[in-house]
């Protein structure tokens, strides 16, 4: 690699760094009360229904098999592929 190329990616991961490190301190809190609340919901029998579009599909379904991994009987669906939610579009 050539040394400014070298500069230019270590002053990017430098920078990722701080953003990492202001988010945690920033958001630890929110998360932590997010959390709390979400799993209050889900032991009283509620759900969690992520969806998304394009990409966003890709990502609610990770998400939600990622639950699905460290929970045992706890109800998580990802509505990425449910036609019959999407809106019916007419020009």
């Amino acid at each position: 690699m050539k040394p400014d190329a070298a500069r230019v990616a270590e002053q990017i991961l430098r920078e990722h760094a701080e953003v990492a490190q202001a988010s945690l301190t920033e958001l630890q809190q929110p998360l932590v009360e997010f959390a709390a609340g979400l799993h209050d919901a889900l032991m009283r029998g509620g759900k969690l229904i992520v969806f998304g579009n394009g990409g966003s599909a890709a990502d609610a379904q990770h998400f939600a098999g990622e639950l699905l991994g460290h929970s045992r009987g706890i109800g998580f669906h990802a509505s990425t592929d449910c036609s019959s939610l999407q809106p019916n579009w007419r020009a």
